[in-house]
């Protein structure tokens, strides 16, 4: 089993073939030059990932630009930020499910004030993504 506040995001992942790099970038910026945890430019085959997220979020972000680009890469209709992040939760469920990584626990568990707190930012799909897994 890999835990994912110590296993390193990897330089290249393939999405429906397609080789991408994976950058970590301090301070990235959208095109609005508003800050943002990740985005995948299809057209330079870049998956990046903001410096600044802990571990286990920097994950989460990479699986969620992974379901931005498989979307993008099927040409399916546009299904949104929040449905997006949970395919992405999705996926590293069924990832941890079969051993293949281990969530750090002391991170993805939360209180119960934590988890109200959590469902008040928006849940999966919120924008309190840095504290909240």
């Amino acid at each position: 089993m890999n835990d994912m506040t110590t296993r390193q995001l990897p330089n290249k992942i393939v999405i429906c073939g397609a080789p991408y790099d994976v950058e970590i970038v301090k301070n990235l910026r959208g095109e609005k030059n508003q800050k943002i945890d990740g985005w995948i430019r299809m057209g330079m085959q870049k998956v990046m990932i903001d410096a600044d997220l802990n571990p286990f979020m920097k994950w989460q972000v990479m699986f969620h630009e992974v379901v931005h680009g498989i979307v993008e890469i099927c040409n399916l209709k546009h299904i949104g930020e929040q449905k997006v992040d949970t395919i992405a939760y999705g996926i590293m469920s069924v990832l941890t499910s079969m051993e293949w990584i281990e969530p750090p626990l002391h991170e993805a568990l939360l209180t119960a004030e934590q988890y109200e707190k959590w469902l008040a930012s928006g849940g999966i799909g919120g924008r309190d993504r840095q504290n909240y897994p």
